[in-house]
């Protein structure tokens, strides 16, 4: 072997143990920033995520300046404008969300923020999983926590106990368009649907309470123990409906699980629920009679929502 041969062999095993080297570092490089859990990638505004003293963290422009001090356990974009970041509270480790100049725009309160289509955000609530809706400038879109979010084509379903909530997304924000609302009372249950009219009348919490109302009033019924009627109307409404569900030996004894729920608006331009039901009531020991029953909602001046009608034919 001459001399240019060995040079030559000298150089190739050289080249061989640098990228050998090469190799192994961008394995462990890899694998340190696979364990941190942080996004460390430069987003659309060429800002980057760095990592400071004490394994903290921050945020520098494209170039170079800090714009968020490395004080956070970890940092993630959230897309140009937001960055969710963990920190430790009296309550233990918690995630917020900034701004890209370093303000707090939500409170260290949730497990997890992500990114819901184009223009919102789900935020989970620490210790309870409730989850609550961001939209674009990270303002509560919509004010009811669920236990439950989903997004499709352009359509938000939100789900709370065995309640459902459907909003159309569209660029004035969240519309309401669809209610499908579920109750149980003994060991009888119902579902009401909302036919042919504007969701939107009601907020998703006046429709659960709504719900409630009509749950309590057929639990009452059913038992026979109507103590507590003044808390599901008003006083000028209360001795009429009392009349009509509290007749001697009278109970009810099913309920058909389908309750149609109908909505309007007076001519004083205030929302009326209408909810009918089949039931059978028991009169006597050996007697039971079919009827529809019908059941009307409204607010009461104290601006609360009351039974206001109750007929049974």
């Amino acid at each position: 072997m001459n001399k240019h041969i060995k040079l030559f062999v000298g150089i190739l095993v050289a080249v061989l143990v640098l990228l050998i080297v090469a190799t192994v570092s961008f394995s462990l490089n890899v694998s340190k920033n696979s364990e941190s859990h942080t996004d460390s990638s430069v987003n659309a505004n060429g800002n980057v995520i760095f990592q400071g003293d004490e394994d903290l963290y921050g945020m520098r422009d494209a170039s170079g300046n800090t714009i968020i001090d490395a004080k956070w356990e970890q940092l993630r974009f959230l897309d140009t404008e937001y960055l969710s970041a963990v920190t430790d509270t009296a309550g233990g480790r918690r995630v917020g969300v900034l701004d890209s100049s370093g303000n707090i725009v939500a409170p260290f309160v949730y497990q997890d923020v992500q990114v819901l289509g184009s223009s919102y955000y789900m935020a989970t609530f620490s210790g309870n999983d409730k989850i609550v809706i961001y939209d674009s400038t990270f303002r509560v879109a919509e004010t009811m926590t669920a236990d439950t979010c989903s997004l499709k084509e352009n359509v938000l379903t939100l789900t709370k106990g065995n309640d459902q909530f459907q909003f159309a997304v569209n660029d004035y924000g969240l519309t309401l368009q669809s209610v499908a609302l579920s109750r149980s009372f003994g060991e009888q249950s119902f579902t009401a649907t909302l036919e042919h009219a504007d969701a939107a009348l009601l907020t998703p919490q006046e429709w659960i309470h709504t719900a409630d109302l009509l749950q309590s009033l057929l639990t009452m019924m059913s038992t026979g123990d109507f103590s507590g009627l003044d808390k599901l109307t008003d006083q000028s409404h209360e001795e009429a409906i009392l009349s009509a569900v509290s007749q001697p030996g009278q109970s009810l004894t099913q309920t058909e699980p389908d309750v149609l729920l109908h909505a309007e608006t007076s001519d004083q331009q205030e929302p009326i629920l209408t909810w009918q039901a089949s039931v059978s009531l028991q009169t006597s020991e050996s007697d039971s009679a079919r009827k529809a029953m019908s059941v009307t909602m409204a607010k009461s001046q104290q601006e609360v929502w009351v039974i206001t009608e109750l007929q049974l034919s």
